[in-house]
């Protein structure tokens, strides 16, 4: 009589197609419908093949609203289920807010314009998963794909993330949360900025690979019958990162158990168990498959994953799935890997020489640029070796300078500019160097990485978000008080929190008046709307830190500095320069 792991309930996310293109994972859906074959095979995991003991959420279907659906329908069963063992797989983007410290999973729904809230919080899902009773809990996270694991066949821009937030693995925080209570297992398919790689022959992640090979017994032993988690976490935290290293990267699992949580998670072998031969006498019967069963949803929709060269395509009744394919819903789509010299007909041909002849190397990760080597505005190479600009290079003896157009500000501007001149010093200011047709968002960060700013400080510029733009690239590039030479001018009030406070009040109801003109337009007509209302964000976010520093230094005020002929400003800036 075959045995089925009766006890066994699972949800399976593989995020997949995201509403916004650049957010796709497509290799995150042959992930989770691989795991989904081995569990239901009955003779390897043998869950029951039912939708009241497995779940796959993928691509349309895996929003948020539909992931907290799964964790409430797990509680369900569980409750039910006295003897339940859960596991709860997540693939997909992460995402940390690293000045809140939030964490965010990112799901089919993701509206950029409104990411707060259509991200789904650690928070949410941690309450979820609190709510499910069950004594023996695996959650696996492979959270840390960024735009890595999106298909070399679309080769899409790095996607954009919202302002202070950073792709990431393991928060500790989110591991801690989860950790709380008896029975709770926390896989994470890497750690820190770490990234999951994919298989050089572009089939599964390097992690699902090995986790389907330890699911099927690998690093179990002759005579078990059941697959533990420790069989799991003693496999994937050895095979996991020697298949990186053999690819040149590096990619370490973390898993979160304590020593008395070696319970069970599968059957081994349908039951069976290993023989005395232990794996070696199993393995050719058990290889990990590299094809993966594919849904195409949809009005007459073909969904191929792999190659279809030389194929006939047909878009008739029947969806036909091919080798290592991933998911296309809507009417008469195509999903391919690589695709040539095909003609659609009415019918599908697989042509596995195709596949065998099919070489693709590792898609590399990428990975977003830290706020210096993105203003730097320098390429680098996927194998992470610098360009021939480095920061190694001697800084140019340059000064520039930050000002609000007109009035007092252009005065003082003009003035020093002057000064400069007869010194010998060169003063780099946009009207002077900008040039007709100059790209002023470049111009702008040049300023923020320049050694020393002269920084003329008015109400005007605290207002103003070009100005504000600029003293952020400086803050960003770090040693803020060492670069900046401040001028602050009377109708800048500072030095007391109630004056600092109504310029906070100012940019948050320029974000308030902002925000609702973008939620009157459709989204359809926002592009660059969204980069405006980060800059505001971002500009709150800061102004506090910025301007409590500004009012610590004692900087004179511009008729000392005119009626000195900037003599002190000029001292410091030599000082400076000869660094």
């Amino acid at each position: 009589m075959t045995q089925t792991f009766k006890q066994g309930y699972a949800l399976l996310v593989g995020v997949g197609q995201c509403a916004e293109p650049q957010l796709s994972l497509p290799v995150t859906v042959k992930d989770t419908q691989a795991l989904h074959q081995i569990l239901v095979n009955p003779q390897l995991c043998a869950y029951p093949d039912n939708d009241q003991h497995l779940r796959v959420l993928h691509d349309e279907g895996a929003t948020q609203q539909a992931i907290l659906d799964g964790l409430e329908w797990l509680k369900a069963q569980a409750t039910a289920d006295s003897e339940a063992t859960v596991i709860v797989y997540y693939s997909g983007h992460g995402w940390l807010e690293s000045t809140s410290g939030n964490y965010y999973l990112i799901p089919h729904d993701f509206d950029s314009y409104d990411w707060r809230n259509t991200a789904l919080s650690a928070e949410k899902f941690n309450q979820a998963l609190r709510q499910i009773p069950a004594k023996r809990l695996l959650v696996i996270l492979d959270c840390c794909h960024a735009a890595g694991m999106a298909s070399p066949k679309e080769n899409a821009p790095e996607p954009r993330l919202p302002k202070g937030v950073v792709p990431t693995a393991d928060p500790k925080g989110l591991i801690d949360a989860l950790m709380q209570g008896e029975g709770r297992v926390v896989f994470t398919s890497c750690r820190g900025e770490q990234k999951s790689w994919i298989r050089p022959d572009n089939t599964l992640s390097l992690y699902t690979h090995h986790l389907i090979e330890a699911l099927q017994g690998l690093a179990s032993q002759p005579g078990a019958t059941e697959v533990t988690v420790f069989d799991l976490a003693n496999h994937l935290g050895k095979a996991v990162p020697d298949s990186a290293a053999a690819m040149g990267q590096q990619q370490n699992p973390r898993f979160e158990m304590a020593d008395t949580e070696r319970f069970s998670i599968a059957l081994l072998q349908g039951g069976k168990g290993l023989p005395a031969g232990g794996w070696d006498a199993v393995k050719q019967q058990s290889a990990v498959p590299n094809q993966v069963q594919v849904n195409a949803s949809g009005d007459r929709s073909v969904a191929i994953g792999g190659s279809a060269t030389g194929n006939t395509i047909i878009t008739g009744d029947n969806n036909v799935s091919g080798s290592g394919n991933v998911i296309q819903r809507g009417e008469k789509n195509f999903s391919f890997g690589t695709a040539s010299n095909f003609s659609i007909g009415d019918t599908f041909y697989t042509d596995q020489s195709s596949q065998e002849s099919q070489t693709e190397n590792v898609q590399q990760p990428i990975q977003k640029p830290s706020a210096q080597t993105r203003q730097r505005q320098t390429n680098q190479p996927s194998d992470g070796s610098q360009t021939d600009e480095t920061d190694d290079e001697p800084e140019p003896k340059e000064v520039f300078i930050s000002y609000a157009w007109c009035g007092q500000s252009e005065e003082i501007a003009n003035q020093i500019d002057g000064t400069f001149q007869k010194r010998g010093i060169s003063l780099i200011r946009d009207k002077n160097h900008l040039g007709f047709k100059g790209r002023i968002k470049a111009f702008m960060e040049q300023i923020g990485r320049g050694k020393c700013v002269v920084v003329i400080i008015s109400e005007k510029y605290l207002k103003s978000e070009n100005c504000m733009f600029e003293l952020l690239q400086i803050a960003k590039n770090e040693q803020f008080y060492e670069r900046i030479f401040p001028i602050v001018l009377d109708d800048a009030t500072l030095y007391k929190p109630k004056d600092r406070i109504q310029y906070v009040q100012y940019w948050e109801q320029e974000i308030q008046e902002l925000d609702q003109q973008i939620r009157s337009v459709s989204s359809a007509n926002l592009e660059g709307f969204r980069e405006d209302i980060d800059l505001y964000n971002e500009i709150r976010q800061y102004l506090p830190r910025l301007t409590n520093i500004l009012k610590d230094m004692n900087t004179l005020t511009a008729q000392i500095h005119s009626e000195s002929g900037f003599e002190e400003l000029i001292v410091a800036i030599q000082k400076k320069l000869n660094e």
